[in-house]
């Protein structure tokens, strides 16, 4: 193998090389849950996984605004990392209890994520699955959400190094209408405490993202060794 044979094979191995540095989660899943009353052995649990966390429990519905949500902490670095946040949701919204239909009632459960930079405060939140059920009934939700915050991402996903929040909220409504329900139970939120059901999920991923001062020295070093090469030849 000729000299330049060698170093151009040494300086692929070095640019194509995956950076170090990544996704890096620092701390537990944190849990925050505001007039929310667990059904019997429902409690509201969070587990962390390699890349994120679920949330599971089941949990009685009181009439108003009721919200809960996690948080979990990550750090990018020490390079810019290309980011990816995905998720998905498994839980059944109840109405129940004797509430009649001339009540007119309704329980209405909404989820949404967040990825908040914690040196600037600031970061995407959107949408995800939500439904209202009126009247005595259940529904059950069974969603994916790949990339669900892309379109509040910089452009192309690129998160510079720092810390970091990714987020689950879950926000319901309860009117029970004009006639109170016959028992507490009547509005009820499952997804996965005792139920057979698997949350809700999140997933942050992130990969390496050249830096440009790399390329363009890479790209020199072609130039360079494509005029050594025709010198010789």
């Amino acid at each position: 193998m000729g000299h330049t044979t060698r170093v151009f094979a040494c300086l692929i191995g070095v640019f194509l090389a995956p950076a170090a540095g990544a996704v890096t989660f620092t701390a537990p899943t944190s849990i925050s849950a505001f007039g929310i009353t667990p059904l019997p052995g429902g409690t509201i649990t969070a587990t962390d996984t390699v890349s994120g966390f679920t949330l599971t429990g089941d949990v009685q519905l009181q009439p108003n605004v009721q919200v809960f949500f996690a948080t979990r902490a990550f750090d990018v670095g020490p390079f810019p990392e290309q980011v990816s946040v995905s998720a998905t949701e498994n839980w059944k919204i109840v109405l129940s209890g004797g509430i009649t239909p001339t009540s007119s009632p309704y329980v209405s459960v909404a989820t949404g994520y967040g990825l908040l930079d914690l040196l600037t405060a600031n970061g995407p939140f959107e949408q995800g699955s939500s439904y209202t059920q009126n009247g005595n009934g259940f529904h059950i939700i069974d969603d994916s959400h790949p990339n669900v915050l892309d379109a509040g991402l910089p452009v192309n996903r690129i998160l510079s190094p720092g810390h970091y929040l990714v987020e689950i909220l879950v926000q319901s409504i309860f009117d029970p209408g004009n006639e109170p329900p016959v028992f507490s139970q009547a509005a009820a939120l499952e997804f996965g405490g005792i139920s057979a059901f698997e949350g809700y999920s999140i997933e942050v991923t992130g990969a390496p993202v050249p830096e440009p001062a790399s390329a363009l020295l890479f790209a020199t070093a072609l130039l360079g060794l494509a005029a050594c090469g025709r010198r010789r030849s």
